[in-house]
């Protein structure tokens, strides 16, 4: 009887402390720098300041914007217009 009662304890005790330990880990977030670039900061959390989707929305300049999968950065425009900054 005993035996069941500490081992009942202690697993009750190892899912505490179990959650616990998950609650309190941080996941991280993306964060924009000041080049321009995302990186990520494990040590922070709050919403992610940019995406790490590759490319970006590039202005042509005529007054039109398009994808470049190859290119990093801000995007410089969207939905088809310059991004007014």
């Amino acid at each position: 009887m005993l035996r069941k009662l500490v081992l009942s304890a202690s697993l009750a005790l190892a899912m505490i402390l179990a959650g616990s330990v998950s609650s309190s880990a941080v996941d991280g977030r993306w964060k924009l720098a000041d080049d321009g670039t995302c990186y990520f900061d494990a040590e922070d959390s709050g919403p992610n300041q940019c995406d790490v989707t590759p490319g970006r929305w590039k202005d042509d300049g005529n007054g039109g914007c398009y994808f470049d999968e190859n290119d990093s950065g801000p995007d410089q425009c969207a939905g088809g217009s310059a991004a007014s900054h």
